[in-house]
């Protein structure tokens, strides 16, 4: 009698096990589609991550105390054609639940990211749920962002000790990305960005090269933090989106937007030659850069319960979090005249080329 208490019981614990299983396979939520988010955006998280991190000095010099720079300048990239695309085969979507236009396999499906230039469309994208019926996974087009570029306004302090001390910002950023992507259906409700750095003279701390006149030897570490909130209808995802004929109910569905954060820590060792009128250097770091992606306000969430396709509403679906370290190489010059200079530089970081170029007014 035991034995078939016993038996009896484990049937029914995987049975209730197999009901769970079930159900937790026909219900859909917005959080799903968080790889593909991701990829999407990966190249502006990059190259704004690589913005951020170059173009904080024109010399390997320390200010001396009390003097100070104050610089204006841009630092821009060509978006190269290697960050324009990515396969939905190969970020971790379910593969016998996702799955393109006439069943074919994710594997073969190829996306645009944010940047691409419009030579490939955004693929038809379908989930099963249940077995029973398909919704359609709203998908993105590119923007047409073959380069970019951000202005730059920073000013530096010089301090005893040979140590220095930075601060940076981008003037009018909202109002430039509101032109380069010109679109009545995207709404840039927030953007800033800001930074600080210190830099430091370690050459005086070298016997014989600290009497070394021209030679310059520093290192440098920053910190900048970029902030940005979107919305608009190319970016809201309602019901109806999912699956045509299903109705968006009363639900203010207008409340949706999509915040990117974005930090970059940088470290750079400097040698530069403090020579009259030009003046080059070079210098060799690391950029760690977070990034952050946030589907804030209400978002359908499917589920398929007695032969009927429902939804409820979902709140803040989506919170990403991704953080890189790499390389980075520069290398440029100044043209000093007095107080006056004109700089340029060009940064190496993975898959981006940046150049920095401005003007400062510095008194050493």
């Amino acid at each position: 009698m035991r034995k078939r208490i016993l038996s009896s019981s484990l049937t029914a614990c995987l049975a209730l096990s197999s009901v769970a299983v079930v159900a937790a396979d026909d219900s859909f939520s917005v959080s799903e589609l968080a790889p593909i988010y991701r990829n999407y955006a990966d190249p502006l998280y990059t190259s704004v991550g690589s913005f951020m991190g170059a173009g904080w000095s024109h010399t390997a010099e320390v200010h001396k105390f009390p003097g100070f720079d104050l610089t204006i300048g841009a630092t821009f990239a060509k978006m190269p054609s290697s960050v324009g695309t990515f396969n939905l085969g190969n970020i971790g979507l379910d593969k016998t639940k996702y799955f393109g236009n006439g069943n074919t396999s994710i594997e073969k499906l190829t996306a645009p990211t944010f940047t691409n230039d419009g030579d490939v469309k955004a693929p038809e994208l379908y989930r099963n749920l249940a077995g029973k019926t398909e919704i359609k996974i709203p998908m993105l087009d590119g923007n047409d962002l073959g380069f970019l570029g951000v202005p730059l306004l920073q000013v530096g302090v010089g301090l005893p000790f040979g140590t220095e001390i930075q601060a940076r910002f981008m003037p009018g950023a909202k109002s430039i990305v509101d032109k380069l992507l010109d679109d009545e259906d995207f709404s840039v409700d927030k953007l800033s960005m800001w930074g600080v750095g210190v830099k430091h003279d370690i050459k005086q701390w070298i016997p014989v090269i600290s009497h070394v006149p021209f030679l310059q030897i520093s290192c440098q570490l920053t910190y900048s933090k970029f902030k940005s909130e979107f919305s608009g209808d190319k970016l809201s995802l309602k019901p109806s989106d999912f699956k045509s004929g299903l109705p968006d109910g009363n639900q203010n569905w207008k409340d949706q937007s999509i915040a990117v954060g974005i930090s970059s820590f940088t470290g750079t060792l400097m040698v530069g030659a403090s020579i009259p009128v030009f003046q080059p250097y070079v210098g060799l770091g690391f950029n760690n850069c977070k990034n952050t992606t946030q589907l804030n306000g209400s978002y359908p969430k499917f589920s398929y319960e007695n032969s009927l396709l429902t939804y409820e509403v979902e709140k803040d679906p989506v919170d990403i979090e991704v953080k890189d370290t790499h390389l980075n190489t520069m290398m440029g010059f100044r043209l000093k005249f007095a107080v006056a200079v004109l700089y340029y530089q060009f940064d190496i970081q993975p898959d981006y080329k940046t150049h920095t170029a401005g003007l400062a007014i510095t008194i050493r």
